[in-house]
């Protein structure tokens, strides 16, 4: 892992650097060490999941606070990648843990943020669940984010458009939306209409309105009438992707209409 340096000063935000290095490094040993158990048969995958993505959450949560963006967004790409974990894979899969825990470590050691090129390449060297990335398809330099309150629905989505060669990645949040997609910048945003935190109706104008985000095309998923939705305040021109037996046609409409196909 990491060389750490144990000299501090008294700049306070290059102390919570120091510290956020020093405890990713015992982290990022401890989620190693436990992938070496896991090699060696000395614990079963599924029983070192949690502590893998208790690790991963705190990871992506303390490296935005200390001034490692780019941790904090390859430690969500592991949790999506934990999330979604397919054991059958075996050395295959530890492998992909491990290169994540690398690229991690990597990013501390850099210690400089990189710029907005060297984070889509990093991000997307970077190993997909299966269920996401299937072995007769492989993935292009093409990325989604999906804001998709419903896992199982995302995952279906990442799906369908893994067939296309597209990557992706997931969150819940549309709040961390936000973040992602000025550090990403996606090919392409797809967003729930209706979620906790703010509808995904809002979440697009605002991507719309911003202008690190302005040029992203955006969709929103939905149950909802083309009625229904103008009178919620969806701007004209923006596609939806119908839930349901037109989900997987209405997104290759709206692969078709951006070009990322």
């Amino acid at each position: 892992m990491s060389v750490i340096s144990p000299a501090r000063g008294d700049d306070p935000f290059e102390n919570l650097r120091q510290s956020f290095r020093e405890d990713s490094d015992e982290r990022l040993t401890g989620m190693d060490k436990l992938v070496d158990q896991i090699v060696e048969g000395e614990i079963e995958i599924d029983a070192a999941l949690p502590q893998l993505r208790r690790d991963a959450h705190t990871l992506k949560g303390m490296g935005d606070a200390s001034g490692f963006p780019l941790v904090s967004m390859i430690a969500h790409r592991l949790e999506n990648y934990l999330d979604d974990l397919d054991a059958s894979r075996g050395d295959r899969a530890l492998a992909d843990i491990r290169t994540h825990i690398d690229a991690m470590d990597d990013a501390i050691a850099k210690k400089l943020p990189p710029d907005d090129a060297a984070v889509a390449t990093a991000l997307r060297a970077l190993p997909m669940p299966r269920s996401f990335n299937p072995d007769d398809i492989e993935l292009r330099n093409v990325e989604a984010l999906l804001v998709i309150s419903s896992r199982a629905m995302g995952r279906g989505v990442a799906r369908d458009l893994a067939a296309c060669g597209i990557r992706t990645v997931l969150t819940q949040s549309p709040t961390e939306a936000f973040t992602l997609a000025i550090r990403m910048k996606p090919n392409l945003v797809i967003a729930s209409a209706t979620m906790a935190e703010l509808s995904g109706i809002d979440l697009v104008r605002a991507l719309s309105a911003m202008a690190a985000t302005a040029r992203i095309p955006v969709a929103i998923l939905t149950s909802f009438s083309g009625d229904e939705l103008a009178k919620k305040g969806l701007p004209t021109g923006i596609p939806t992707i119908r839930t349901g037996d037109r989900l997987s046609d209405d997104l290759a409409e709206v692969i078709t209409k951006y070009g990322i196909g």
